[in-house]
């Protein structure tokens, strides 16, 4: 009988801690995002109100020791990298080394930073803020200043993000430092379409790997980076450090998604991404 009633209890209760957990781990990362607004806030205005590069070096060649990503950047403002993690994302990040010598651990520290950075559960607006563009032979990120931005209370400066998507749509785990936005065009003066990732002439920007995609049932199964963690919503953070919860639908509202960001955007009040 108390097995029985034990089992019954467990079953009732059960739901409860779990929906609890997923509650306290969709608070903690909203209060990371937080903190790393603020950061980020504190970074545009040490430098001239420019938004954070998406990294040093945009290329194929881009390792630890040649590059920054901009985790990294922001980690003089942060002190704690694990921020950047959130708590509802199972996979761990790599173990930082047990010690640290100047001589024998040094490059070890280097690659741990520019690991960690990568995985990133704060995923970057990069191709608004800052693009990484190819100039010639040669790629470089562009930030854009603050004083670009039409609405920094609504635009986005990054969302939850995921390193990959099995192809069942679920997530392999591991956070992206960089995410694609939903749409890339945008009609402006009537029947006229515009880029609105252009940043000016002769320079080209590297669109992302990834994208949104929506099944004939108009079920999302990519996000470009993006991933809702937390209960069918994502965490995002604005770039005047404003942070709320919302669905995917809510993030691509005011566009119409197609395939390597080519969607259009049609209503520019509703649509978060772009910088005006």
């Amino acid at each position: 009988m108390v097995i029985a009633i034990l089992a019954v209890l467990t079953a009732i209760l059960l739901p409860v801690f779990t929906a609890a957990r997923r509650s306290a781990f969709a608070s903690v990362c909203l209060s990371n995002f937080k903190q790393a607004g603020l950061a980020a806030n504190l970074y545009f205005n040490d430098n001239n109100e420019g938004m954070l590069p998406a990294a040093y070096n945009g290329g194929p060649t881009a390792d630890a020791f040649n590059d920054r990503r901009w985790p990294q950047i922001l980690n003089a403002y942060i002190g704690d990298r694990r921020l950047y993690k959130c708590p509802a994302d199972p996979k761990p990040w790599p173990r930082p080394p047990a010690t640290f010598d100047e001589d024998l651990l040094r490059v070890d520290a280097i690659a741990y930073d520019y690991a960690v950075a990568k995985l990133s559960n704060l995923g970057y607006n990069y191709l608004y803020l800052a693009p990484i563009v190819r100039i010639g032979s040669e790629r470089h990120s562009m930030p854009r200043s603050l004083n670009a931005i039409e609405s920094p209370t609504n635009t986005i400066f990054g969302v939850d993000s995921v390193e990959a998507v099995t192809p069942s749509g679920l997530p392999s785990g591991g956070g992206s430092h960089l995410v694609v936005p939903p749409c890339r065009w945008k009609q402006s003066g009537g029947s006229q379409i515009i880029d609105s990732f252009f940043y000016g002439q002769g320079i080209e920007v590297v669109l992302g790997e990834t994208e949104w995609e929506k099944d004939s049932q108009n079920k999302f199964t990519e996000y470009g980076g993006a991933w809702p963690w937390h209960t069918g919503r994502m965490n995002v953070l604005f770039v005047d450090g404003r942070v709320k919860p919302m669905t995917p639908s809510r993030l691509v509202a005011g566009c119409t998604i197609e395939y390597q960001p080519q969607g259009v955007i049609v209503d520019s009040g509703r649509y978060d991404w772009d910088i005006n």
